[in-house]
């Protein structure tokens, strides 16, 4: 018999053999390095996606010339021609263009230099600061311009134009009357700036039965949405300026990117998670138009980071803020209580449940103090602004949110195709519907949170499990903040779709929640926390 016959069928390749030696030792096999990184690969698309969806942000000088003298002054002044001013000044200018050109060369540019730090036999002593300074570059020209100069037109053109008209408008109103004695809540908005905005115009609202924008009768924002303008409003007029409320949202985007990565593991997932965040194309447009709800998202993951490190207290009170903020962080409440007092539960052999919801007082006290002023005031507007109007469940169909909004998304969209409804003004039991679908994920995810694994069932060691050697906090990440997460996302998603109007910026709020809890998994997963069953 053929010697090389007998040996052939049954002779290990040099790479079979390595991994058995490693799993005879008890250890996984090392995963093969990409040759360019997710985060990499995450920008390039991210910021093509960015331009094709929100080009139309991206201020030009043929916008700055055309719609003020003081603009065409200044391009004069510099020696810069004012571009024609006909329909296609849009596509032909290329000021903007410039600006295109800028974003994807700099994603191109990050995309090569992961290329070549992963390349290299060793790590790079500057690897780490050479991306962080390109993505503070891109981050600047996808968001950060756009944004600065939408404040600068509307500064300089119409304070009425160029913003949100609640998140923006509506606020800084709401802010400036309260400073003046007037309630925010049950005022009318209607000889106010707001009522020249875009949005309040009323042929956008006529084809629907109202004779304006119902909200310029209503309030629809929580305190804190409004009172934490009052900062920005009088450090404004110390250098005689105007405040603009996005300042604020950019303060809160800027937090949320850094909280998103504290959640993340180091490294390229964590590089990954902030670039999710960051040039998320519809956070970008939420931002430079002025939504409100990125104030709420950055409070909400704030009480996640001090949740991780165990600091009940602080993070109590931060999610009392985001809650009074707008009602969404609401649906996380019982899944944090829930998560806490398993905790509790499994340190402590028979706890009271007193002593287990004493460090949650935090939160309910930042609550009463926001919020309670306002209901004294006025219940009956404050109730009417923010869960009458927004539920359709106000007595005049002029002061019910119309059923769908503006974008027909859910829910609201099938019963007006199917005509269960024969009106947007209509009122229809939303919340009842709300509560019969969100209840069973509030009951099946809190119990799920309060019965989960011991932490001393874990027995996280190693570097690769969040040993030493590495940054992780394995004791914080034992909380299990990605499944906290996880059941809010899914509670929201049902309380969204269900609703009375689902909008744009909603599903923007479900992406950033759901973009955390996968980075918060992969931080846990490294530190024992969510090790993956095996089939």
């Amino acid at each position: 018999m053929n010697p090389e016959s007998e040996a052939s069928p049954v002779a290990p390749t040099a790479a079979a053999t390595a991994i058995s030696e490693v799993e005879a030792q008890g250890r996984a096999p090392r995963r093969v390095r990409a040759l360019i990184g997710y985060d990499a690969i995450a920008l390039l698309a991210l910021s093509a996606l960015h331009l094709f969806a929100n080009l139309n942000l991206i201020p030009a000088w043929w916008r700055i010339a055309t719609v003020t003298k003081r603009g065409a002054a200044l391009l004069h002044s510099v020696g810069l021609p004012a571009p024609a001013t006909n329909a296609l000044a849009l596509m032909r200018d290329p000021a903007r263009w410039l600006i295109v050109g800028t974003i994807i060369g700099l994603a191109v540019l990050y995309l090569v230099l992961d290329l070549i730090l992963r390349s290299r036999p060793s790590p790079s002593r500057h690897g780490g600061w050479l991306r962080a300074t390109l993505f503070t570059a891109l981050l600047w020209f996808a968001v950060g311009h756009p944004l600065i100069g939408q404040i600068w037109l509307r500064a300089n053109v119409d304070r009425a134009r160029f913003a949100h008209d609640g998140g923006v408008l509506q606020t800084e109103i709401a802010a400036l009357g309260l400073l003046e004695g007037q309630n925010p809540y049950g005022r009318d908005y209607s000889k106010t700036p707001m009522a020249r905005s875009g949005y309040s115009g009323s042929g956008n609202w006529r084809w629907m039965g109202y004779r304006q924008n119902p909200a310029l009768r209503h309030y629809p924002y929580l305190p804190l949405t409004f009172l934490a303008a009052l900062p920005g409003i009088e450090i404004a007029s110390w250098f005689g300026a105007r405040w603009d409320q996005r300042g604020l949202y950019a303060l809160a985007f800027l937090a949320l990117i850094v909280l998103v990565g504290a959640l993340a593991p180091p490294g390229e997932q964590r590089r990954l998670a902030v670039a999710l965040v960051a040039l998320n194309p519809l956070l970008i447009h939420d931002l430079v138009r002025g939504y409100s709800d990125i104030l709420g998202l950055a409070l909400l993951v704030a009480s996640l980071v001090a949740l991780r490190q165990r600091r009940i207290a602080l993070a109590s009170a931060l999610l009392g803020a985001a809650c009074a903020t707008k009602p969404f962080a609401w649906l996380v409440v019982p899944f944090f209580v829930a998560l806490w007092l398993g905790e509790r539960r499994r340190q402590t052999p028979r706890p009271s449940h007193l002593s287990g919801l004493s460090p949650l007082w935090p939160g309910l006290v930042v609550v009463l103090v926001l919020v309670l002023p306002f209901c004294i005031w006025d219940l009956r507007a404050f109730v009417g602004d923010i869960f009458a109007f927004n539920a359709g469940t106000a007595s005049l169909p002029a002061d019910r949110y119309p059923i769908r909004g503006f974008h027909g998304y859910g829910l609201a969209a099938w019963l007006l195709y199917v005509g269960a409804v024969d009106s947007v003004r209509a009122s229809f039991p939303f919340v009842l519907v709300q509560v019969l679908v969100v209840a069973p994920i509030l009951w099946f995810g809190g119990k799920r949170l309060l019965i989960a694994p011991r932490s001393a069932e874990l027995e996280p060691s190693g570097p690769e499990l969040g040993g030493a050697g590495t940054d992780l906090d394995v004791a914080g990440a034992e909380l299990g903040v990605a499944a906290l997460l996880g059941w809010s996302v899914a509670a929201l998603a049902l309380f969204f779709v269900t609703a009375r109007f689902l909008h744009l910026n909603y599903l923007t709020y479900l992406l950033v929640l759901a973009t955390t809890a996968i980075a918060a998994g992969w931080r846990e997963e490294l530190s024992g926390r969510c090790r993956p069953r095996r089939a």
